[in-house]
């Protein structure tokens, strides 16, 4: 029998590391990975980060996200631009290219779920 899992609002400083391809500031960001199930398809956890600005691309998962504590804004690369409070959940699709822009020091609930031979299709 498997158990439920609690995610926990916990930020893990210790794993903190620098974003890729940074446009803006000195931002730092932390993952502190909660769960990843038996077929490492699914994962969650809390993410954080300082503020910045950054390109990225999601690659490899869907995730969904549910912002703590915060402000951020996504911005594809075709200009479409999302901005993000505490209380707002949102998905991040594989494929989505643009940049990620904390605004105000964030914190995020996430589960990202490897979704195998997507990438290819989009």
């Amino acid at each position: 029998m498997r158990n439920i899992v609690r995610i926990e609002d916990k930020v893990n400083k210790k794993d903190s590391y620098v974003p890729e391809n940074i446009e803006k500031g000195n931002p730092t960001a932390s993952t502190n990975n909660q769960y990843t199930d038996p077929t490492n398809t699914l994962s969650s956890g809390v993410w954080s980060s300082e503020p910045g600005v950054w390109r990225f691309e999601q690659t490899g998962a869907e995730e969904f996200c549910y912002l703590i504590d915060g402000v951020i804004r996504l911005t594809h690369e075709n200009g479409q631009s999302n901005t993000f409070n505490p209380g707002d959940a949102f998905i991040i699709p594989i494929g989505f290219r643009g940049t990620w822009e904390t605004v105000k020091p964030m914190r995020k609930f996430y589960a990202n779920c490897e979704i195998k031979n997507l990438s290819s299709k989009l």
